[in-house]
């Protein structure tokens, strides 16, 4: 004879699979489609139908927990990491202590908002259960914000069995242990890592190129404010991110120069390589016997994706300025190129040179979705062969370009240019051209002529998603 609780589960199975929502579908099949469900959607299931809800009490559907980027989750529950979090302790609850991934990748993690933090993925770590603990065997963190050194090796500590991917933010010295894997990281990767505030000079850096070349799954690698003006330690340091598979590489501050160029030219060459970024705080980069080299290796880097470089004095030899932009026109996997800050523009045909050849390069790339140029000071004569451009551009969604402008040079130039265009969505950054406040408003009706129909557009690709 049955118990009453086991009636109820059988009363709660028959009714699961007569459900009019379920059809004739059998219960193997039905546990397959439920456990399709994004996250979000697999908890809201239970309230819509009795025997989805029997389903769902099943523990092994919230054992391995997808917060990625291609989750399908709502992206508001991303967006806001409080949500995140609130999606993950409900999961956590429903296994049961069984947790044993969690892919946190796509969750945005904010600075602290009025003084109220978020809880880290250490200290959530931290609360889990025993059991969790236990069982845990995968965990990645938001690759949003990194962990600094020390929240890395707690994290490692506190679940030793788990295999723990993160970005890492560090100096030199700290970044060692975990690079080599030295207890507790042995079953750490470190998915991105930012070195700053070295204090420990050259050698420091060596060891860390030493530790770097044989580490495996690292994608990204940024050097911030340290400087990198010995050759040996810059080749030491590109030659070791080649070998690892580094596929991101950003300079920030580090004071590069001419000298650098080889070593960002093996860069180029080597496979699979996505991004380049170099703020060079005003130093000189592309000048000298290396700079051709250089372009030549851009020139053939199919796989390059983005490219920033800001203060690097980009127009300083526009012979060479020239070599760069026909490199980039033919690469069919360039999405972004940001030219933030380059100044050294002092005469109109300069300015006119520049301004020709980022046309060209808007004109002849089918790949281009987002250009920056802000504060180069190209001027209207650069800009004028821009919007010109601009009106059979196909490809270019994304324009800033921080740059004064007339009045009638916003009505004749650039209203026509949107007009035509049918690729833009955002353009930023006009200024008048001088300081009379009255320019302002008579700019004002063709520049809101501009954005409001950009805004129709982004309207219209909200509505067609």
């Amino acid at each position: 004879m049955l118990t009453r609780r086991a009636t109820r589960a059988r009363d709660l199975r028959e009714a699961a699979l007569s459900l009019p929502l379920l059809g004739p579908l059998l219960g193997d099949l039905v546990k397959l489609i439920l456990r399709l469900l994004p996250l979000d959607e697999r908890l809201r299931a239970r309230e819509l139908s009795r025997g989805w809800r029997f389903f769902l009490e099943d523990a092994s559907f919230w054992t391995h927990v997808d917060l990625s980027k291609s989750c399908g989750v709502n992206p508001r529950f991303l967006s806001d990491s409080r949500l995140a979090l609130a999606l993950l302790r409900a999961a956590c609850v429903r296994a049961k202590g069984g947790l044993q991934s969690l892919d946190n990748s796509g969750v945005a993690v904010a600075w602290p908002v009025a003084r109220q933090e978020v809880p880290s993925v250490l200290q959530w770590a931290e609360a889990l259960s025993v059991a969790d603990k236990a069982n845990l065997r995968d965990l990645v963190a938001p690759t949003s914000r990194s962990l600094y050194a020390g929240q890395v090796t707690a994290l490692c500590r506190a679940l030793p069995l788990c295999r723990v991917r993160c970005g890492v933010r560090c100096d030199a010295v700290e970044a060692l242990p975990l690079l080599r894997r030295e207890p507790p990281h042995a079953l750490l990767t470190i998915g991105g890592l930012r070195v700053s505030n070295n204090e420990d000079g050259d050698q420091a850096f060596l060891d860390l190129a030493s530790a770097l070349s044989v580490c495996m799954g690292m994608e990204k690698l940024h050097f911030f404010d340290v400087p990198l003006t010995t050759r040996a330690v810059l080749d030491a340091l590109v030659d070791a991110a080649i070998s690892a598979g580094i596929k991101d590489m950003d300079f920030e501050e580090c004071g590069l120069s001419q000298t650098a160029l080889p070593a960002l030219t093996r860069l180029m060459q080597s496979p699979g390589f996505e991004r380049l970024s170099v703020w060079n705080d005003d130093a000189t980069l592309f000048v000298g016997p290396a700079a051709p080299a250089f372009c030549e290796a851009l020139r053939n880097c199919k796989s390059l994706k983005t490219l920033p470089l800001s203060r690097i004095d980009l127009w300083y030899d526009m012979a060479v300025a020239t070599q760069l932009f026909a490199a980039l026109e033919g690469l069919p996997a360039l999405q972004t190129l940001g030219l933030h800050e380059n100044e050294g523009l002092h005469d109109t045909s300069h300015k006119q040179a520049a301004g020709e050849c980022l046309a060209r390069l808007i004109a002849r790339s089918s790949s281009l979705r987002d250009l920056d140029f802000t504060n180069n000071f190209i001027g209207l004569a650069g800009q004028a062969p821009i919007f010109e451009v601009l009106r059979g551009s196909h490809s270019l969604a994304v324009l800033s370009i921080s740059q004064e402008l007339t009045l009638e040079f916003a009505r004749n130039v650039v209203l026509p240019a949107a007009r035509a265009n049918t690729s833009l969505r955002w353009l930023d950054g006009w200024n008048p051209q001088d300081d009379d406040p009255h320019l302002d408003e008579l700019l004002l009706p063709a520049m809101e002529e501009v954005m409001d129909i950009l805004e129709a557009r982004r309207r219209a690709d909200e509505e067609a998603a």
